[in-house]
């Protein structure tokens, strides 16, 4: 720390500050701590990183919820598509016994005509 300065200890190290500086920090007049633009700037940067990181987690909690929302989208439409299919075989199975019933009848005709 060079001479005319304290050192101000917080989370992000030891900062110098400018005992000139009008500006101070503390609520005590009395030991109050000057601000030099650095210490100022330092303090500005972490509380941006806080910000950033609040802002991170709050669109990381957003992503999670569409992605659940787009999941159970996903499921509903699935579920849908299976009991479409579903349907859809059950009818294609009852004209396949239709058709099958319909074939087995005309071939029992013409084996009674042919005899």
């Amino acid at each position: 720390v060079a001479s005319g300065s304290v050192a101000l200890k917080s989370s992000i190290g030891v900062l110098p500050v400018n005992k000139s500086s009008k500006q101070t920090l503390g609520d005590n007049k009395e030991k109050s701590i000057p601000l030099d633009d650095l210490t100022r700037a330092k303090l500005d940067l972490e509380e941006a990183r806080e910000k950033t990181l609040t802002m991170e987690k709050r669109m990381k909690k957003e992503i999670d919820e569409l992605k659940l929302e787009q999941t159970k989208d996903i499921l509903n439409l699935e579920s849908h598509y299976n009991k479409m299919l579903e349907t859809h075989n059950r009818e294609i199975k009852k004209l396949s016994d239709d058709m099958y019933l319909s074939i087995k009848q005309e071939r029992d005709k013409l084996e009674m005509i042919n005899k």
